[in-house]
């Protein structure tokens, strides 16, 4: 799934989680270097930051920050540029409401932007996460390219594998394939075009 965040807010649906933790990865690819964008996490969709319990930053001093509390702060300082997909990685531990940010440049190693922050002060009494939110100030855009919503959480069962017969080959000619999964009651999604 890919959107992209301009000046009106766009908002993406997730599953509701109320316990364990979210794991989310996504790429962001600003399109300027001091872009203004705001990448976050909350209970609503939000149509201001104070929506969001979890935020992420791309500051227009050209650096990564996320939020803490009620401030925005970095462990480690990550500049960016412009038109180039970041890899962002959200760990969000829901019960004690706080959370851990990892940025990765193309071919660089990850940087902790955000370590055991506080949800936003607004939302500190929150009890569950269940919408990704992102926003720009101004005529720039930050493209998001969701890589991977998941989750710890133990209230979910993990599903396996699918299986696919006949397997994985070219054909030449039309042929019916099953799509399976040992997991019961599991619902398999796919897609014609890759």
């Amino acid at each position: 799934n890919e959107f992209i965040a301009d000046s009106i807010w766009t908002t993406f649906n997730i599953d509701s989680y109320n316990s364990g933790t979210l794991s989310t990865t996504f790429k962001a690819r600003p399109s300027a270097s001091t872009i203004d964008a705001i990448i976050g996490f909350g209970n609503i969709a939000a149509t201001a930051y104070s929506h969001l319990a979890v935020l992420i930053q791309f500051a227009t001093d050209g650096t990564v920050k996320a939020r803490n509390g009620s401030s925005y702060s970095a462990v480690n300082i990550f500049n960016y540029e412009l038109d180039t997909d970041y890899t962002i990685s959200v760990s969000i531990d829901i019960a004690a409401k706080n959370y851990d940010v990892t940025i990765t440049a193309p071919g660089g190693s990850p940087v902790v932007v955000a370590e055991n922050y506080s949800y936003r002060t607004e939302q500190a009494a929150i009890t569950s996460i269940s919408q990704m939110s992102a926003v720009t100030v101004g005529a720039n855009t930050c493209t998001i390219t969701l890589i991977n919503i998941g989750d710890t959480n133990p209230n979910m069962e993990k599903v396996a594998l699918p299986s696919f017969s006949p397997n994985y080959q070219s054909h030449y000619k039309q042929v019916s394939v099953a799509i399976d999964t040992f997991t019961a009651g599991a619902t398999i999604h796919y897609t014609l075009n890759g």
